[in-house]
């Protein structure tokens, strides 16, 4: 049986350029947040509240999406677990408090039945499970798109955050960025 070698014409960014690339930011963050002092006031505390806050409410609705394509592409489940917790830790990195994973998602459990009546990528729950696409690949997409999305808005906030905040802002970015890098290959 000959060996048969699978070609990309387009691989993409590959693993060692992605942890280049969250090194990067991470030192960004470290050399932007050392400037932050100790003594700072109630505002200055008000505000990384609320960028915490903030983020916590991204984390969350990205975890969400995993949920919802979860829900939606039960064969994608195994794969989606181990980035999933990834994201639900970032919830809790934030103070926030991540929603349990559905049956499909948690680790060690069996894919749930998808109605065979149902059109493919559709649920019976409301919010983003409408917005998840039928075909699996753009599902993948689509929640690399979004975690994309999240790292920027992680980043968005980078540079008004204090210390601590601006050096879990930015691991937490970079973790998104990974995981968009990631999603679009993963297969059933």
């Amino acid at each position: 049986m000959p060996i048969v070698v699978e070609h990309r014409a387009d691989p993409g960014p590959g693993r060692r350029s992605v942890l280049a690339a969250a090194v990067g930011t991470a030192t960004a963050a470290v050399l932007l947040g050392g400037c932050a002092g100790d003594g700072a006031g109630t505002a200055e505390r008000s505000a990384a509240a609320a960028m915490r806050r903030r983020a916590a409410e991204g984390a969350a609705a990205l975890l969400e999406r995993y949920d919802a394509t979860g829900r939606a592409h039960p064969a994608l489940a195994a794969g989606l677990a181990p980035l999933r917790a990834q994201t639900a830790q970032h919830v809790e990195a934030f103070g926030g408090v991540p929603a349990a994973p559905p049956p499909a998602l948690s680790a060690g459990s069996a894919p749930a039945p998808q109605d065979p009546s149902a059109p493919a990528g559709a649920s019976a729950e409301p919010g983003p499970a409408a917005a998840v696409p039928g075909d699996r690949g753009e599902a993948l997409r689509a929640l690399a798109s979004a975690a994309s999305r999240q790292s920027d808005a992680f980043l968005a906030d980078l540079t008004e955050a204090p210390g601590d905040l601006a050096r879990l802002l930015a691991s937490v970015a970079a973790a998104c960025a990974a995981q968009a890098t990631l999603l679009p290959e993963l297969t059933a």
